[in-house]
């Protein structure tokens, strides 16, 4: 299982690009015919450097999740680049099924990359399959994501997103700490030695210096982020 959530993670901008093929792109302002009937959603970042921080958010009415055998197939997704610590964008009132993916990614080319991930699933699992109602309105987990690469992210499970407030809520933070991610680092430290010693270090010099630098020559690090408000949120 937990190789399985490491895959999902691992591939999920892969699969947006699928997933939003017969979805609706939300804008941040909605049509005026449907504006009043619609909710503001707000993602708002803490401690975080808001240009190193993507997001992707692909819901579908609950209706059609239903009709169609519980297939996900998205109806609305909003996806994009933060500029600053807040976005906001506007989404039709209803009952929803989906997920919100944020992601952050602070590198300095060739010394470190800190990474962090973290996943909201409504009403469904990574496999996009339905899941039971939970009894709070979110749970927040630590998990092993992957024991090959022995990185930890947070993950969030809700219930069915019901968007009939006329404004929504998600805050994020950065944990305090992270984690040097040993397994990453030693595989590309792995792939640089390899890439100079079958294609000669004048295809690629700086593989050399990597070798020489050991694990100090690049190291990717892992963070958890947090969703600070999940205890509350929608209610």
């Amino acid at each position: 299982m937990n190789k399985k959530k490491y895959i999902f993670i691992a591939s999920l901008l892969t699969l947006t690009n699928c997933l939003s093929r017969n979805a609706l792109r939300i804008q941040e302002e909605l049509n005026p015919q449907i504006k009043n009937d619609a909710s503001i959603i707000t993602i708002k970042l803490k401690n975080f450097n808001p240009s190193n921080v993507s997001m992707e958010f692909y819901i579908q009415d609950i209706d059609s999740f239903e009709k169609n055998g519980n297939v996900f197939s998205p109806t609305f997704y909003f996806s994009e680049n933060f500029n600053s610590d807040i976005i906001n964008f506007s989404v039709p009132k209803g009952k929803y099924t989906g997920f919100l993916f944020i992601k952050s990614k602070d590198t300095i080319p060739y010394y470190r990359s800190i990474i962090g991930m973290h996943t909201i699933n409504f009403g469904i699992n990574n496999d996009y399959n339905k899941t039971p109602d939970l009894y709070s309105p979110c749970v927040q987990k630590t998990e092993h994501a992957s024991a090959l690469y022995s990185r930890y992210i947070k993950n969030t499970r809700c219930n069915t997103l019901n968007i009939t407030n006329d404004k929504i809520l998600f805050e994020f933070s950065l944990d305090d700490k992270n984690e040097i991610n040993y397994g990453n680092t030693f595989l590309l430290l792995w792939f640089s030695v390899s890439f100079a010693f079958f294609n000669g270090p004048q295809q690629y010099p700086y593989a050399l210096f990597l070798v020489s630098q050991g694990i100090a020559g690049v190291v990717i690090k892992d963070v958890l982020i947090n969703f600070d408000n999940h205890l509350t949120f929608n209610q």
